[in-house]
């Protein structure tokens, strides 16, 4: 074995070394970790998704398709421009939520370990191929550097390669507890290695322009004369399939694992997202630059009869630049292999091995949780290795579109995740496993059992269709089959009340997350990690979040419990991902379940993000704004959440209910102090309106209104409810109190009329008393009693009008005595004779009105019986005749008509006034409002008159009368008639 065979070991060896000590340094430098931060770093480090594959496949794809082989950097240049639609609230979703990969996303999407845990076996498994295409180029270019040294160099790089991802790769994925920095030596390390490839890549293909063409000139001069290369180039074009190779590279550009991880994990700001809009695409099409010059070279330079894929290391190593060439291509396979095996590491870690460890032998496997990634990453690397030992020989885009095509079952979930609430977990894993098996048939098998095309529409063609073709139906079909059978079964299914809150945490920007009840106390919540976690683990992961909330360790308010544990779970969420995160916080045999946090209520204090957009700014004063009017507004306002529990609980609802809003927030309304727990149950179990009337300690009753509205997101389950608390209790006192002060008014001015009354009947009384007086005083003087002196009649007389003193002075009392009238449990109803009471009306309103000469004609037929409070109808009638009689002209006609209807009894009163104006008709029955001029009205007779008849359950209505004037109606319903109706 000769020396020169090792050289490209140790230029392989002294390049990662480079590169891991260039990332360490960036680490411990803080201009160096600025520097990371600048958006040309993340636009760089994007390119990590130009592999091996782009620096020595891609000339092999031109080969096969022309100038086709641009569509896997065009689509990545489309799915740039979908930068601010897509990627960005997809990037805010992760940051939010701490996700460390898609899986992670998907498992907390549909509340579902299995989808965690499908997810991630599936990449693993679609990504060895592309794992086994960076070390088949990199053995393959050893073997053409050294011949004979492949077999032994190529486990002796995978080794080294598996140690570089481990140790850099994993470094910053420490235990929980631990201080967390943003990667920047990654970054930094991954910008550095798309600057190296890319200028491998142009210094190359310049030097081989030159020594093979002499000049840009004299490659034309040549395709002149070989247009057959040219044509060569163009002619695949049309039958490439070009939009199955731009969908497939627009979705790679962010859903492949070390694509997601980069573009949206490591991203430093929100700032840098927006340069990669343009900055992205720049970078690819200076990595393509070259690739046309290189094809053309290599025919010039006659490899036709070698593998297309091997054309520019052949090409170099002619012209003495092997070496070179070969750093670009560590380069690009290190990066790959670098960020893909961390990325699924942390899948597997987060949705296999810890759900399993954590149910087990929980502290035991977070201790050792650094050393099971590392362990996972050289398992990766070392499997890819065994897959290209495996797999039959062929171009390495073949490799690269194969998982291509897996990544794309991946979108109906992602999709969903943000765009479409409504997607359940039964059909997203069914969609997703159809999807499997049909890329499995079509692309995926082929590749490992050797030519056969289970799609070809001749089963006996000779010749079976490319990667690519198969590539383009696998796209299409398992597409076509995942998504729909993701819709269908969603629709038909019935999602579960965590996946629904995650789905509005996902789409509606929402914080959300796992976990089971709320914990009684900081020391609860501490009891909880410590079961899980290192004591001293635990306490750091208590302590950093209470300090990052602004709490201590007597909190006891189970709405900032509720905060403190989802801050601790988010954090472990980070490096354990989001499932064993709940089951971390909640306990290994806690029921965990998904809820929304009441972000209302946690604005005042919660720190924001270091770096948001003007939007989330503007949302921000927006939700600032909202919450101070809700704690202001002088109506008492209880807000549950989907599970019952207390949300909101403003300052008007404190100060009716004594209750301080930090002992009830994150509580249940049956879980209040009485009378409390009762009322609210009920009013949010039954929902609508309804008054209700309750003792108070040491003061009279206490009249509420309580209106309850159910909070409903469309397609998803009711959300909650909002209950309204307003206290009557003081409004009713004064209505009362005005009433009583209109009707003593009203009974002033009965008085003059009542003493006129009175007068008559007394006159005579005092007549008849007097005759018979000296009547009787000639009967003591002897005198014989006169037998026509009519005794008997005219003791009738005096009987006869004392009585009717009797009923003036009774009816008089009977209206200046008040009652309630507010509610029809309130009312003293009886079954009654309209006429007596119709009467005993009018002659009140004469009273009333006796200066005024107003006729006042009734008519209401005798046997009209209703059951209602008389006293209190009587008050509406003279309500409505007195002001009739007001508004009539001197020698006019007030009629009152009583007519029986089906359902009770209907009352008119017609006058002939002047009517009312017609922009004033809105508010006839306004308390306070009146058209009579100062001193003569309160405004408050039609307003009590309405609501007297309101609570009886009829209606007071106006209208103006033909010919002038106005018609006030009055319709009763019969509730005895009413009953009887039902009960036959």
């Amino acid at each position: 074995m000769s020396a020169a065979g090792w050289v490209p070991l140790l230029a392989a060896v002294v390049y990662l070394a480079m590169l891991a000590g260039f990332a360490e340094l960036v680490e411990r430098r803080e201009r160096l970790r600025r520097l990371a931060k600048h958006p040309a770093v993340y636009c760089l480090a994007l390119g990590v998704y130009a592999t091996t594959w782009s620096f020595y496949g891609s000339v092999g794809f031109a080969a096969r398709v022309g100038y086709g082989f641009l569509a896997i950097h065009m689509g990545v240049a489309v799915s740039c421009l979908a930068i601010p639609v897509l990627w960005r609230p997809l990037a805010g979703l992760v940051r939010r939520q701490r996700f460390q990969s898609v899986a992670d996303l998907l498992a907390f999407r549909f509340q579902s370990q299995a989808a965690g845990v499908l997810v991630t076996t599936f990449m693993v498994l679609a990504l060895l191929p592309y794992l086994s295409l960076q070390l088949r180029a990199i053995v393959e270019t050893v073997a053409a550097l050294a011949p004979g040294m492949s077999d032994t160099l190529g486990p002796v790089y995978a080794g080294v390669l598996s140690v570089f991802a481990a140790g850099v790769g994993a470094r910053w994925a420490d235990a929980p507890g631990s201080e967390r920095r943003r990667r920047a030596g990654l970054l930094g390390a991954l910008a550095l290695e798309s600057l190296i490839k890319c200028a491998v890549l142009l210094i190359v293909g310049a030097l081989i322009l030159v020594q093979v063409f002499e000049s840009p000139a004299g490659l034309e001069r040549w395709l002149a004369e070989h247009p057959e290369s040219l044509t060569r180039m163009v002619a695949p074009v049309n039958d490439a399939p070009w939009t199955a190779l731009c969908l497939g590279a627009f979705l790679a550009a962010f859903l492949l694992p070390r694509q997601f991880h980069v573009a949206f994990v490591e991203r430093p700001t929100d700032r840098a997202m927006r340069h990669a809009i343009w900055a992205f695409p720049a970078l690819l099409l200076a990595l393509n630059l070259p690739l046309p010059v290189l094809y053309w070279a290599g025919e010039a330079e006659g490899l036709t009869d070698m593998r297309a894929d091997l054309w520019v290391l052949e090409l170099a190593r002619r012209e003495g630049l092997g070496l070179l060439v070969f750093i670009g291509g560590i380069s690009a396979a290190s990066a790959m292999v670098l960020v893909s095996c961390v990325a699924l590491a942390g899948m597997l870690v987060h949705h296999v091995v810890l759900p399993l460890a954590v149910k087990t032998s929980p502290a035991g496997a977070l201790r050792r949780l650094p050393l099971i990634r590392r362990v996972v990453i050289v398992a990766l690397v070392l499997a890819g290795f065994v897959v290209h030992m495996g797999m039959r020989r062929g171009l390495l885009v073949d490799l690269g579109l194969v998982s291509f095509a897996a990544v794309a079952q991946l979108v109906p979930g992602v999709f969903s995740a943000l765009f479409w609430p409504r997607a359940t977990r039964r059909g997203f894993l069914l969609g997703l496993s159809a999807g499997i098996l049909v890329w499995a048939g079509v692309t995926f098998l082929p590749l490992l059992a050797g030519p056969m095309d289970p799609l070809a529409v001749a089963p006996g063609v000779g010749t079976p269709r490319s990667t690519a073709a198969r590539f383009a139906d696998a796209m299409w079909l398992s597409l076509l089959v995942n998504s729909g059978l993701l819709a269908i079964v969603s629709l038909l299914d019935r999602q579960r009340p965590a996946e629904a809150a995650a789905a509005a945490a996902c789409v509606r920007g929402r914080a959300g997350g796992v976990r089971g009840s709320v914990p009684a106390d900081v020391e609860d919540l501490e009891q909880r990690l410590a079961q899980v976690l290192e004591s001293k683990v635990a306490t750091a992961e208590l302590e950093r979040a209470l300090a990052a909330l602004g709490l201590d360790r007597d909190e006891r308010r189970p709405l900032h419990l509720r905060e403190l544990a989802e801050t601790i779970e988010r954090n472990l969420s980070e490096h354990i991902g989001p499932l064993a995160a709940s089951m971390v916080v909640s306990g290994p045999d806690a029921e965990t379940s998904t809820k929304l946090a009441a972000e209302l209520q946690f604005l005042e204090r919660r720190g924001e993000a270091p770096a948001r957009s003007e939007l989330e700014r503007a949302l921000d004063l927006v939700r600032r704004y909202l919450s101070r009017v809700l704690a202001e507004l002088p109506l008492g306002v209880c807000a549950v959440d989907r599970e019952g529990e207390i949300v909101v609980w403003n300052r008007a609802l404190v100060e009716l209910t004594r209750i301080e809003g930090g002992r009830v927030l994150g509580a249940r309304p049956r879980d209040l102090s009485a009378p409390w727990a009762e009322l609210l149950t009920t009013a949010l179990a039954e929902g609508g309106q309804r008054e209700r009337r309750i003792r108070r300690t040491g003061a009279g009753p206490q009249i509420l209104r309580l209106t309850c509205t159910r909070l409903d997101e469309g397609d998803v389950e009711a959300m909650g409810a909002v209950l309204l608390v307003e206290d009557l209790s003081e409004r009713r006192a004064l209505l009362a109190e005005l009433s009583h002060r209109d009707r003593l008014a009203s009974v002033g001015r009965l008085a003059a009329g009542v003493a006129h009354e009175v007068l008559n009947p007394l006159t005579g009384i005092l007549m008849v008393a007097r005759n018979l007086a000296r009547e009787l005083e000639q009967l003591e003087d002897g005198a014989e009693l006169d037998p026509e002196l009519e005794l008997p009649e005219r003791l009738g007389t005096v009987v006869s009008e004392a009585q009717r003193i009797e009923v003036i002075v009774r009816g008089l009392l009977t209206f200046s005595r008040g009652r309630k009238y507010d509610s029809a449990a309130e009312l003293e109803r009886d079954r009654v004779e309209l006429e007596p009471l119709v009467d005993e009306a009018v002659r009140i309103a004469r009273l009333a009105r006796r200066e005024r000469s107003v006729e006042v004609g009734v008519e209401c037929p005798t046997g009209l019986e209703i059951e209602v409070d008389g006293q209190q109808l009587i008050q509406v009638l003279v309500n409505l005749l007195t002001n009739a009689i007001d508004a009539s002209p001197e020698g006019e006609r007030v009629e009152l008509r009583c007519t029986p209807t089906q359902d009770g009894a209907q009352l008119e009163v017609l006058d002939r006034g002047g009517g009312i104006e017609a922009e004033l008709a809105e508010r006839v029955f306004e308390p306070f409002f009146t058209t009579k001029t100062a001193g003569e009205g309160t405004g408050l007779g039609l307003a009590v008159s309405h609501r007297i008849i309101a609570a009886h359950g009829g209606t007071l209505s106006w209208s103006p009368r033909d010919g002038g004037g106005a018609r006030f109606v009055v319709h009763l319903p019969d509730m005895l008639r009413g009953e009887r109706e039902v009960s036959a």
